[in-house]
């Protein structure tokens, strides 16, 4: 009976689909009707997706994955047609294109809350055992069921995902698009699951052979495999040591230690756990293989251990011979694999100018970055509904899916950074002390080129016991550990004075420079305040006494300007070998942060890059020549007298080969100042912040001739009036605005609030949403901010 009610169901959603295809190509025929100002082109795009979605649903059903994703798409393509339709078309047009589109699109938003509502109860039917859909979850159940079945595990009172099993009652019918648990931000979830094993091991596959934890009493860091001398020293904790050569990033130089074999460190019982671990996440969702005991199983791999991808495969070939229940959970552990798999590659995307993708371009951050995150969080709650109990419950069966985590990020053939971005975040989602205890152990056993990757998931996870290990890993291991630590305290607003306060002396500088970028944002800010001041005075090395500047202006301390300028005079003076990376950070802070008077210093660096100063090795994430940063910097100033100088750059890098780099940069500094780069009226499709200026001098200089007299007055502009902290707010709010740009952005917000902004140019954007709120209103309440001040200039 259900069978036919689907069928019944499907059939009619297939015929809406078809019709509708037919009135969108009808509406598409009847463009050329329209009056001849209507841009007809653009109308035809707008229906072009809808068309495509309803093409793609009229072939669909209910057991397709990502149906009801499918039905929602063509839902939303068909609403954007009508109202592209709606602004073109005249209100007495008799075609009534807008209207016909509109009735494809009522009809197919009302099969969505039935569709959902019939893939809930297969689901709850699923689970319970009986034959509803006539197949098992491998097979019957899209990603979309799983993660309805996420949604109702997930939506309790508290949000935490309390499990839901047979006996339960039954699933509510859920309005459309309400059974995503994860909205925006992650949900810390809690799942009836066996706990981790304690410090399980880290475990590798290097140069094509599997590396295995070994049980036994005397199995102290694999001492049996001969030509390994960067393990024989590895008992518990104290391999760990070997990380203290990586200060540099670049790991081990031989491959070998703590790095290259970074499971072989436990030794005794914590080996075979980790090794029967494996096995059970590989071979059954949890469980040992049957026949086997963990030890037996552990054991039994001494010769010859197959990959993850290898047993998968083997399972696949004789499928058709597994037990139902095994069968279920092979097909529930294929799809959390890809699962895992595309949580790892969304990781590196929605922080691209953060992690090490070279081939990732800057994006939009309300655009771009906040699809990838939508996509993450959808992943994250289909991982938490293929965890779930399913089938009657004298016979209940479950994915573990913590322990397929742990074996499939830890089958690595090299170091990867999207494996180990999943391990941190998922693990970080996961409500428990042993999902803190691993993600931060896993940190510590982790190849330095991971670090960043494994920072941005802690940074994003909102697991309340990650603070407390990240604060123990504050008093040992590698600089390079402790840096990401400090770095991971910092974004999560979670550091406290006693912990990072002794790191000001340490013999790092890395670690200095962010444990002074740590205490600027410790509340209260008094005790930070003062030892940053007294730091400043001590402090020598160029990176770290910037990073202590930038601190100190957030705080709102006179002392951080100073130094700033004292530093960056320095670098223009002995240019050679001063870090360019350092030299760009103080730029950009005298050009937010700084006062009129420090035009000339901008200045100086901008005529020194023209006479052909050094074109210092760019690092840090920043590129170019000197130029290129002061140019910038100039422009975040706001000081209208040195839009001739500026001008005079353009047309420097206009004639020579040495500055052809600045132009862009100059023209984007020109923009900020006076809002004169906008394209023409009916070219505007960016916002005032993201357009791309030209970069023609000639153009410039007329601009500049016909508007110079409305920047007579000594402000400080921003695009074309005086600067206020609303420029810097609507500019923050503003979706088209790159991850790279909001930088500085969110920097300046940071000075203007005196450092109550919790503003992360890479945390969740609804997050960011949510502060930006609570700083609009903030500065609301504050007395008024002088139109055109500079933001040194304030009273401190």
């Amino acid at each position: 009976m259900a069978g036919d009610v689907t069928e019944t169901e499907d059939a009619k959603l297939r015929g809406i689909a078809s019709a509708g295809c037919e009135v969108l190509e009808r509406v598409a025929l009847d463009l050329p009707g329209l009056p001849a100002r209507v841009d007809r082109a653009s109308l035809a795009a707008a229906l072009s997706p809808a068309l495509e979605a309803l093409r793609h649903l009229s072939r669909s059903s209910i057991d397709s994955a990502g149906h009801l994703d499918l039905l929602r798409a063509a839902a939303e393509a068909l609403e954007q047609a009508q109202e592209a339709l709606v602004a073109a078309e005249p209100s007495d047009h008799p075609a009534r294109l807008a209207e016909r589109v509109g009735e494809v699109r009522a009809a197919v938003v009302a099969t969505l809350d039935p569709t959902l509502a019939r893939i809930l109860e297969r689901h709850r039917e699923m689970r319970q055992g009986r034959p509803g859909a006539g197949e098992g979850p491998a097979a019957g159940v899209s990603s979309a069921a799983r993660a309805a079945g996420a949604g109702a595990t997930g939506a309790g009172a508290a949000g935490a995902g309390a499990a839901w099993g047979p006996g339960s009652p039954a699933l509510p019918v859920l309005a459309s698009g309400a059974f995503q648990v994860s909205l925006g931000v992650p949900r810390l979830f809690t799942l009836e699951r066996v706990a981790l094993p304690g410090l399980l091991p880290v475990t590798r596959t290097v140069a094509g052979s599997r590396r295995q934890a070994r049980g036994g009493a005397g199995d102290e860091g694999d001492e049996g495999d001969e030509g390994d001398e960067g393990d024989e020293g590895d008992e518990g904790d104290e391999g760990d040591e070997g990380d203290e050569g990586d200060e540099d990033g670049n790991g081990d130089a031989d491959g070998a230690g703590d790095d290259a074999h970074a499971g072989d460190g436990e030794g005794g019982d914590a080996g075979a756990t980790g090794g029967a671990a494996r096995g059970a996440a590989a071979g059954g969702g949890g469980e040992a293989r049957p026949g086997k005991s963990r030890g037996e199983e552990a054991e039994s791999n001494d010769a010859w251990e197959p990959t993850l991808e290898q047993e998968i495969d083997a399972t696949s070939r004789a499928e058709v011979e597994l037990p139902r229940e095994e069968a279920e959970l092979h097909g529930l552990r294929r799809i959390a694999q890809d699962v895992i798999e595309e949580i790892g590659v969304l990781g590196l995307l929605v922080s691209p100018d953060e992690l090490p993708v070279s081939w990732a371009p800057p994006v939009a951050w309300a655009i771009g970055v906040e699809g990838f995150e939508g996509r993450l969080l959808k992943d994250l709650d289909a991982l938490v509904a293929l965890g779930t109990p399913f089938g009657p419950k004298e016979q209940e069966a479950q994915l573990d899916v913590l322990q397929l985590l742990l074996a499939q990020t830890g089958d690595a053939m090299a170091p990867d950074p999207a494996r180990e971005f999943a391990r941190a975040f998922v693990l970080g989602c996961f409500a428990g002390e042993d999902t803190a205890r691993e993600a931060v152990h896993s940190l510590r056993r982790s190849h330095p080129v991971t670090y960043e990757a494994q920072a941005a998931a802690l940074a994003r996870a909102p697991h309340p016991g990650l603070a407390p290990r990240l604060a123990g890993l504050c008093t040992e291991g590698s600089p390079g550990l402790l840096r990401v630590a400090l770095e991971v305290l910092r974004r999560r607003r979670e550091a406290s004075l006693d912990v990072v306060a002794p790191l000001l002396a340490h013999p790092a500088p890395a670690v200095r420079a962010a444990a002074a970028r740590c205490l600027a944002a410790i509340v209260p800010a008094g005790g930070p305040l003062r030892l940053l001041e007294a730091h400043a005075e001590v402090e020598e090395d160029e990176a770290a006494l910037a990073a202590t500047a930038e601190s100190l202006v957030v705080l709102g301390s006179p002392a951080g300007l100073r130094v700033a300028r004292q530093l960056l005079t320095e670098s223009l003076t002995v240019a050679e070998g001063f870090p360019a990376a350092t030299r760009a950070d103080l730029l950009r802070l005298l050009g937010v942060a700084g006062e009129r008077a420090d035009r000339e210093l901008l200045l100086r660096a901008l005529e020194g890059s023209l006479e052909g100063a050094p074109d210092a090795t760019p690092g840090a994430g920043y590129a170019g020549a000197l130029g290129v940063h002061a140019a910038r910097a100039i422009g975040w100033h706001g000081d209208a007298t040195l839009v001739p100088a500026l001008l005079a750059a353009l047309d420097q890098s206009a004639r020579s080969a040495v500055a052809a780099g600045q132009g862009s940069a100059v023209a984007g500094a020109l923009h900020r100042i006076t809002g004169l780069g906008l394209p023409p009226k009916d070219d505007q499709t960016r916002s005032v912040f993201a357009v791309e200026p030209p970069v023609d001098p000639a153009v410039w200089r007329r601009l500049w001739q016909q508007h110079q007299e409305k920047f007579a007055e000594p402000r400080r502009y921003r695009f074309g009036a005086p600067f206020s902290p609303a420029a810097t707010l609507a500019e923050a709010e503003a979706s088209d605005v790159s991850t790279v740009a909001r930088r500085s952005v969110l920097l300046e917000l940071a000075v203007l609030s005196r450092g109550a902004s919790r503003l992360e140019p890479h945390d969740w954007v609804a997050r960011q949403r949510a502060e930006l709120g609570a700083l609009a209103e903030q500065f609301r309440q504050a007395p008024a901010y002088p139109a055109g001040r500079w933001a040194g200039a304030r009273a401190p």
